[in-house]
């Protein structure tokens, strides 16, 4: 059988110093090594690595060509480090995927051209090998590593944002075109991009529920956190508890991970936000300050980067979370991944009816077409999805950590009244509220009585003077004179419970726009 023909190491060519010029030598075809002289402006006695690369992409073009380039002048794959060295110096967290993009798609096709040479012809010629690619491409199963169109479109975008810096940049050292060669190249194909996937919040719960020997707490109080706030994983990689606001229930994002870099830079768009706490995520978040648990570049532990889709995945089959579209990808949707987790924050808003406007602020989104794709999710998942945003057993977490109580007792609310005098406090559109206070309702006209505070518990009750039915009707308590008289103590109810049984009462009496205000207030926590 004959063997196949050895491709032969890649062409390096030689370089030496002579006269104070570098000089390359290249290998053509017919084993002839001619001396290539190099513009001395633009590689001095310094510039040896420079000079290195430069001369391999010679030796490259000699070696396909089978001639001697008849131009040293500085190649695509030359000039594509200077533009990203001026990028990376402007702070772009982008720089890494950029380089690997170029390296990959566009350097070996146009790499070893002179950048003032190559035609516009050649440009329309990348453009159709992408699309080629992309109709190629298939993901292997288990993985996301099909070449999609979204990952063409963004390839060209960076042909195209080089070609245009090469004729216009602010950087004037980066001007090298009198004319933009890439103007009027069409696009490779948008064929529309995979979707990603979400967690139903039965599916969540089984994962949050899941005992420690089977997914460890540590990691579960990590998927939590990142579903009930919507994170990027490198935005929580690079949270500090500085950040966390306990007290106001807020949570400022201003930096991220770069993760090829292992360094804390800034967020993806560049811009900060502040986002609120879901209520049902404070314990988790008081646990772990308790603890103190620490992460490698923030106070957040994340696993490394190259683990943490396979090892997201295997917990949730450990769960009992194996819902095929999660775990097996297809040529229009994407296996799920931790930052699924981010998906599965932002649609869970939606269903609970948030303002799209709100969602793309929670988010960081810099347009509103990408938050859309979470609202149109939202829609399309019907009415027996399941409470969003669910409660979470506290039983996971120890009783006591290092002498913090982690967790807090509930507020209740007594059918009895405290011995106050009323206030009347007309209903603004908020609730107050005090330090480790549950929320008072104030209700339009209604005079109320304020809530004593004990600690991490408060006691009190909406009260309308205007008849005894109407307020029974609005807190959904027993007649005045059977609380008084009943030695028996009222069961406690949540504050949600509270603004239900409030809003209910609203309807039931026709006061809608009450009614309304009430859920608006439920929904924001």
């Amino acid at each position: 059988m004959q063997q196949p023909k050895a491709k032969g190491r890649p062409a390096t060519g030689g370089l030496e110093f002579i006269d104070g010029q570098w000089v390359a030598r290249i290998t053509l075809a017919d084993k002839s090594r001619p001396r290539v002289k190099l513009d001395p402006e633009r590689f001095g006695p310094n510039d040896r690595e420079r000079a290195v690369a430069f001369t391999r992409t010679l030796a490259r073009v000699a070696k396909e060509t089978g001639a001697i380039p008849t131009s040293t002048a500085e190649t695509l794959s030359e000039y594509s480090e200077r533009w990203l060295a001026s990028r990376e110096v402007r702070g772009l967290t982008s720089v890494g995927d950029d380089r690997g993009r170029l390296r990959k798609h566009v350097l070996p096709i146009l790499g070893a051209y002179a950048l003032n040479a190559i035609t516009k012809a050649q440009l329309e010629d990348l453009v159709l090998a992408l699309d080629k690619k992309v109709r190629e491409s298939t993901a292997r199963p288990g993985t996301n590593h099909a070449f999609s169109s979204k990952t063409a479109r963004h390839v060209w975008s960076l042909v195209s944002k080089m070609f245009d810096d090469a004729t216009r940049a602010k950087d004037r050292s980066l001007r090298v075109l009198e004319t933009n060669t890439a103007l009027g190249v069409r696009a490779p194909d948008d064929g529309g991009e995979r979707a990603s996937q979400f967690l139903w919040p039965s599916e969540w719960l089984a994962l949050w529920n899941a005992d420690d020997d089977v997914v460890p707490l540590r990691r579960r109080c990590l998927y939590a956190i990142l579903v009930y706030t919507g994170m990027r994983s490198g935005e929580l990689g690079a949270l500090l508890w500085s950040d966390v606001d306990l007290e106001h229930r807020t949570i400022s994002i201003t930096k991220a991970v770069e993760e090829r870099k292992n360094k804390v830079g800034p967020t993806k768009t560049e811009e900060t936000r502040t986002i609120a706490i879901e209520p049902a995520l404070l314990p988790v978040l008081r646990y772990l300050k308790a603890k103190g648990a620490k992460g490698k570049l923030g106070d957040f532990w994340m696993p490394p980067v190259e683990n943490r889709a396979a090892l997201f995945r295997a917990d949730l089959i450990k769960a009992g979370v194996t819902r095929d579209a999660l775990h097996n990808g297809t040529a229009t949707s994407r296996n799920i991944t931790i930052h699924d987790l981010r998906a599965s924050c932002l649609t869970w808003m939606a269903v609970r009816g948030d303002a799209p406007l709100a969602i793309q602020e929670h988010a960081g989104h810099t347009t509103f077409k990408t938050t859309e794709r979470y609202v149109r999710a939202a829609r399309a998942v019907g009415k027996h999805f399941g409470e969003v945003f669910p409660s979470l057993d506290r039983s996971v977490f120890p009783q006591e950590n290092h002498g913090v109580q982690v967790e807090p007792v509930q507020p209740t609310f007594s059918a009895s009244r405290p011995k106050l005098e009323p206030q009347p406090i007309v209903f603004a559109g908020q609730i107050t509220t005090g330090a480790g206070c549950a929320p008072v309702l104030n209700v339009p006209e209604t005079p109320v009585k304020e809530a004593v505070c004990e600690g991490d518990t408060a006691s009190g009750s909406i009260v309308d003077e205007r008849s005894p039915s109407s307020a029974d009707a609005m807190t959904n308590e027993v007649e005045p004179s059977a609380a008084v008289s009943s030695s028996e103590p009222a069961p406690a109810v949540s504050a949600d419970d509270a603004l239900r049984a409030a809003a209910k009462a609203a309807i039931d009496a026709g006061m809608f726009d009450r009614a309304a205000a009430l859920l608006a207030l439920l929904r924001a926590g």
